[in-house]
């Protein structure tokens, strides 16, 4: 079964993606906006989301972006929820009655809302924890509770389904929710790319892959990939779990790298574990076969 980070969706076209979003009632969505609208419901009955085909949620990441036109109110429940869909358990993560707070069970956790810091929402599982995060750009991440972790509920997480509910309970809710973003892209840029950025040769004559959205000023050069960036003196970036700068240091998630002395050379970039090795005009990034 896919897992639950797979999901990919910008809402850039016209209309929900009904292929995806298969369970979804009361949402509108415009083309060129980039976002799907969740107007308020006194009955719940407001949502993004999907049933079957069911994802993966163990030892995994799912995070969303959304924005709110207006303030919270009280009895207004903005949130995400994820859950077997079968037996009825499930964690809640949003604003509620504008505060930031989580419910897994019996368990529950508040915190301040703020439309700048929570953003970018996400909920982690690793074999035996539950996190919940929020990130102003979805690049840093913090855990903005006194707790914020709680033990892996007994419920089967690997196969979950997703619900983004706009309700209220009291009032007239706490107007519409936008969801702008849900996962993280994986973009691929083929092709060949090369020049001096920043100070740094760069020749890319096969592919470069990044597990998120790729954005930069180039000259000097700072590139950035959606979930993860390293922000260091000229140019920064993960690509294929290597972040690198300028300074030719290197730092992999996956494993130690060393590089010698020289500006970095990127020969390529794609899939696999990428290793490094020294070349004329310095360190060449390559791949392993």
């Amino acid at each position: 079964m896919p897992k639950l980070s797979t999901i990919y969706d910008a809402f850039d076209g016209d209309g929900p993606n009904t292929g995806l979003w298969n369970d979804s009632a009361g949402v509108t969505q415009v083309s060129g906006d980039g976002y799907a609208t969740v107007p308020p419901s006194g009955t719940y009955s407001n949502f993004l989301g999907f049933t079957p085909p069911s994802r993966d949620f163990t030892e995994d990441a799912f995070q969303w972006e959304w924005t709110f036109p207006s303030a919270g109110a009280s009895g207004s429940e903005q949130y995400c929820s994820i859950g077997d869909g079968t037996t009825g358990e499930k964690v809640d993560y949003g604003r509620w009655s504008g505060g930031l707070g989580y419910f897994l069970g019996a368990t529950s956790e508040f915190a301040g809302f703020d439309d700048t810091s929570c953003r970018f929402m996400r909920i982690r599982t690793t074999s035996s924890q539950m996190f919940f995060e929020t990130s102003p750009d979805g690049v840093t991440w913090v855990n903005p509770f006194t707790t914020g972790v709680q033990a892996l509920p007994a419920w089967d997480l690997s196969s979950v389904q997703v619900h983004f509910i706009n309700g209220f309970f009291s009032g007239s809710g706490g107007g519409d929710m936008r969801v702008q973003s849900v996962g993280v892209a994986s973009t691929t840029i083929s092709g060949s790319l090369a020049g001096q950025y920043g100070g740094i040769a760069t020749d890319l004559e096969a592919s470069l892959s990044s597990p998120g959205q790729v954005s930069g000023d180039l000259g000097p050069a700072r590139l950035s990939a959606a979930g993860r960036l390293v922000s260091r003196t000229t140019l920064a970036g993960v690509f294929g779990g290597i972040s690198f700068d300028a300074a030719g240091s290197f730092e992999s998630s996956a494993e130690d790298v060393t590089v010698s002395a020289g500006p970095p050379r990127v020969a390529s970039l794609g899939a696999g574990a990428p290793v490094l090795s020294p070349g004329a005009a310095g360190p060449v990034v390559e791949r392993n076969a």
